[in-house]
């Protein structure tokens, strides 16, 4: 049992007896501790020999503590959490390697055997084959004691609820010397006939639970990780054995505990409906065919893995295929699988994923991750704390306006040679968002209803994308010249635009229009990183500064916040005044005369 096991044998039976330390004589109120096991049985005494060497190990540590009248330290209180998170964690082992390694596996391993009919042949048989097949530890048995350890802590943590580790924090403040040992009468009514020792403590106090909450989470994290290193062990060595092929071996077997909920023996993508419907309020279609993709890409290395047996080891290998897999391979490179696209790019050179689409999808593996955790279905995320590492940005940044030769060119091209194209949203949306600076998502959605005339002044009401509010923004007289408002009069139905192509519900719903004007710009041999649809809003800023507009209107212009305290004082910029200071802007070196209507 290593050092001592403190038994005893007498007339067949066992004791446990253990010396009290001099020093603690007095305290504890005794000179040994003495107790009879009940049991002949030597097995069985010394594992309850191991309990009672806990409790007595306990109890000479608080013993010690109440000698030890000196306060602690403001560092060494700091540090109390982690002081005693590490005893407790190095108890939990030690124990486990004790008891697991032999008496549980053993049991596990050769069932229960019945002593009392046992032959001296079957005994020597059991020795024989103990001997030639050392007891090792049960990877079966600590998982489930590990998930059951864990999903206590959680919920009393969930809960707020700190009792299970009240011994050690209260052990923790005993040493800071904020709780005391005091003796009191056991009978209030008749205080002479007997004494109790009590812990004189306040547990409501803030200091108290925040240093129970640290060590509740220290604990929760020493228990994932003997959870993965339990799995990754056993998944190690099941890879090991045998010489038969990997591509002809089938698939191991992950045992699932029984605490966790029974979709846990799914694959993620078999759960992928359910997260789905989860999460349909909150995501869009785009936002989930993204979640199926990062998922379907992790499968690529789990194959038939149940969620709850997936490691971080297996999320790493994913992460390294990701980071290194080209773009869009399956339609570049007509492959299926990851891997046999990153050996096909070896020639093709296809660029890899940016860091950002990487980021992306471990953001979304995170995410699903966190969702089966919430239900059970997991013990811990194997993609928690994952970051993907980025190249720090040049300090070169390009320019995300478009110039005046860019804007030539794009309105002198063939689309706006055509009048037929004059019903195209093709032909209005670049001409808007140049002249509005608004987003091309609110653009495109545009209502017939948010075009104003009232006399000479014509506006429209931009509902911002991103903050849901209504703006003015004056229609620029070089809009009406090129027939904006006649093309207004004579539309029918709600829409400005119905011929707008609309993609998967979610963040950009106007994707395909984005997609068209990136294709635009390419067909023009205009396309330079950061020039887009969005680039015109940058446009149409800076050419607001350079006509002497001021701040505030620009601001009111494209529906920003200063973000001071002077903005919430007096009425917002009245359509007269912004009327009068979209009149004045301009676009140096743009001629538009072309496209006025005769």
């Amino acid at each position: 049992m290593g050092r001592h096991d403190y038994l005893q044998q007498k007339k067949g039976n066992y004791y446990f007896r253990r010396r009290v330390p001099k020093e603690l004589v007095e305290l504890v109120g005794r000179v040994e501790w003495y107790r009879a096991l009940g049991t002949s049985d030597r097995e069985v005494a010394r594992l309850a020999a191991k309990a009672l060497e806990a409790e007595t190990d306990e109890e000479m540590k608080r013993a010690y503590r109440a000698l030890s009248r000196q306060p602690l330290s403001a560092s060494e209180t700091s540090a109390a959490a982690a002081k005693v998170s590490r005893q407790a964690e190095a108890y939990l082992r030690q124990f486990a390697d004790e008891i697991d390694g032999s008496d549980q596996a053993f049991r596990k391993r050769h069932g229960t055997f019945d002593r009392a009919a046992a032959t001296q042949n079957d005994l020597s048989a059991l020795l024989k084959h103990i001997g030639d097949a050392p007891a090792k530890p049960d990877p079966d048995w600590e998982r489930e004691k590990a998930r059951t350890q864990l999903a206590d802590l959680l919920a009393c943590l969930d809960a707020a609820d700190y009792r299970l580790v009240e011994p050690y924090a209260d052990e923790a403040f005993r040493e800071a010397g904020l709780a005391r040992i005091v003796t009191v009468p056991e009978n209030d009514n008749a205080p002479h006939e007997g004494q109790i020792e009590l812990l004189d403590i306040n547990r409501e106090r803030s200091d108290y639970r925040a240093l129970a909450r640290t060590i509740m989470l220290r604990e929760i994290k020493a228990l994932k990780r003997q959870l993965r290193d339990i799995t990754d062990a056993e998944l190690g060595q099941l890879a090991s054995a045998g010489d038969a092929p990997a591509s002809l071996s089938p698939a191991p077997v992950i045992p699932i505990s029984t605490d966790l909920a029974p979709d846990s023996s799914k694959r993620p993508s078999q759960l992928l409906d359910r997260f789905r419907h989860d999460s349909r309020e909150r995501r869009g279609e785009s936002a989930l065919t993204s979640f199926a993709t990062a998922i379907g890409y992790l499968e690529q290395v789990t194959e038939d893995k149940p969620i709850a047996a997936i490691t971080r080891n297996d999320v790493v290998e994913w992460y390294a295929l990701v980071s290194q897999c080209p773009q869009k391979y399956r339609t570049r490179l007509k492959v299926e699988t990851m891997r046999e696209a990153i050996r096909k790019n070896e020639t093709a050179k296809i660029p890899l994923n940016t860091p950002t689409t990487v980021q992306k999808y471990v953001s979304h593996l995170r995410t699903f991750f966190d969702w089966a955790r919430r239900l059970n279905l997991i013990s811990a995320n194997p993609v928690a704390d994952l970051t993907v590492e980025r190249k720090p940005k040049s300090r070169a940044t390009p320019s995300k306006t478009l110039s005046p030769d860019m804007l030539k060119a794009i309105f002198s091209s063939d689309l706006y040679a055509n009048p037929a194209n004059r019903q195209s949203y093709r032909f209005w949306v670049p001409l808007l968002a140049l002249f509005t600076g608004a987003r091309m998502g609110e653009i495109c959605g545009l209502e017939r209803s948010q075009v104003k005339i009232d006399g000479e002044r014509k506006w429209i009401d931009i509902h911002s994308s991103k903050t849901g509010k209504q703006y003015p923004v004056p229609i620029h007289p070089e809009l009406e010249r090129i027939g904006f408002v006649a093309f207004v009069k004579k539309t029918k139905g709600g829409k400005l635009f119905p011929d707008a192509p609309i993609g998967a519900e979610g963040r950009n719903a106007y994707a395909p229009v984005s997609q068209w004007f990136g294709r635009y710009l390419q067909g023009l041999d205009l396309k330079r990183p950061g020039l887009n649809m969005h680039a015109f809003r940058h446009t149409f800023i800076t050419a607001c500064r350079n006509s002497g507009i001021p701040e505030d209107i620009r601001r009111a212009f494209v529906g920003h916040s200063g973000g001071t305290v002077h903005d919430g004082y007096g009425d917002a910029v009245g359509i007269a005044i912004r009327t009068e200071a979209m009149n004045k802007l301009r676009f140096d070196g743009l001629d538009l005369s072309h496209l006025h209507l005769k």
